[in-house]
């Protein structure tokens, strides 16, 4: 009920108070609270709660940053629901400034997070941290600065101290170095290799793959027990499903890759902003050949959706007439992504983690 009543808001400011600071605080403290307060029917609250009551008891179970936010609030006397909620409106602070730096159209962004991948996170806390912080991060580099460089470089890695997804979203910052007249050429041919990696990891194996996925985890990552968990259990049963799914969804991004430059009509201060989200959102479809190996990877095309939705909101705020009347290629992209999101959602994660199962709860 809560959640429905926050959907409520959210569609009435967006309506009727689409660019007020005040409104769009109160958007996000809308979706902090619905993270934070997730209570214990939700699936990962009760492992979440075991570690947090035993926090430092033998080996850390989660990355260093979470478990260090962990203890504090232990050892300050909190318990789990308050350290849960705290941590969600921090979180969503990173975020807010995040989004605000690239578009001023924050209503659309929360109700549109709202309505695709927010209950995904709702039950991943760890997941909902990281990922704000990397948008945080990532809203530095539109000028192309060392110092923001620096600062999306560091909010990666602080962001890998909450989940191993911070490390995924690196190579971003080279994406974004990467001169204009470059881009493009880069992009599609980073697709074609995208789909050799696809073709040879379905031809030598997914516990091949994943062993070697675990000797780097083992190396770089701080979840001391990632490396064992990613060669025993991140490892799933290629399906033909699968396979023809992931296939069409690599070749979707070769076509939206050969195809970018014709919805990308702006301004040369709003295209650095439009090139910066792209380049976040491209990693959906660079990190395609790991859905291979287990489901779980699809978090990578979850997160990378976020990109999208803050580059709807942003492309909107700079076309308004494009609310009523979408050109055909504009039109286009975002159908492929909707396939996209849809069949990495409904498919590879579980039912009773979709919204509508969730509101009823």
């Amino acid at each position: 009920m809560i959640a429905l009543i926050v959907l409520a808001i959210l569609l009435f400011m967006g309506t009727f108070t689409r660019h007020n600071t005040a409104a769009n605080i109160a958007a996000f403290c809308g979706l902090a609270f619905l993270v934070g307060a997730a209570g214990p029917k939700t699936t990962d609250y009760a492992t979440y709660a075991s570690y947090y009551q035993s926090v430092g008891i033998g080996t850390p179970y989660f990355e260093r940053g979470y478990t260090a936010l962990e203890q504090l609030f232990s050892n300050l006397g909190y318990d789990y629901a308050a350290f849960r909620l705290a941590l969600a409106f921090l979180a969503t602070f990173f975020l807010y400034i995040g989004v605000r730096r690239f578009t001023d159209n924050m209503i659309f962004f929360a109700v549109a997070y709202y309505l695709s991948v927010l209950f995904l996170d709702v039950i991943q806390i760890r997941n909902y941290v990281a990922i704000s912080l990397i948008i945080f991060a990532v809203s530095f580099l539109k000028d192309k600065t060392w110092w923001g460089v620096g600062i999306a470089v560091v909010g990666c890695l602080l962001a890998a101290q909450f989940h191993s997804i911070g490390y995924v979203f690196l190579p971003v910052v080279l994406l974004r170095l990467i001169p204009k007249r470059w881009l493009k050429p880069t992009l599609v041919v980073l697709m074609v290799l995208v789909l050799l990696a696809m073709m040879v990891t379905v031809v030598v194996g997914a516990n091949y793959v994943s062993a070697l996925l675990g000797k780097i985890a083992g190396i770089v990552t701080s979840r001391a027990n990632l490396a064992a968990r990613i060669t025993s259990m991140y490892t799933d049963r290629t399906s033909l499903f699968r396979i023809v799914g992931l296939t069409f969804t690599a070749f979707s991004g070769v076509i939206f890759a050969l195809y970018i430059d014709h919805i990308s009509d702006f301004s040369e201060k709003d295209d650095a902003t439009f090139t910066t989200l792209l380049c976040g959102f491209m990693m959906s479809f660079y990190a395609l050949p790991a859905d291979f190996l287990a489901y779980d990877y699809s978090r990578i095309q979850r997160n990378g959706f976020l990109f999208l939705i803050i580059l709807a909101a942003f492309y909107f705020e700079k076309h308004p007439q494009a609310r009523f009347k979408l050109k055909l290629t504009t039109g286009t992209f975002f159908g492929l992504v909707a396939v996209t999101y849809f069949f990495f959602t409904c498919y590879l994660w579980r039912v009773t983690d979709m919204i509508p199962y969730l509101l009823l709860r």
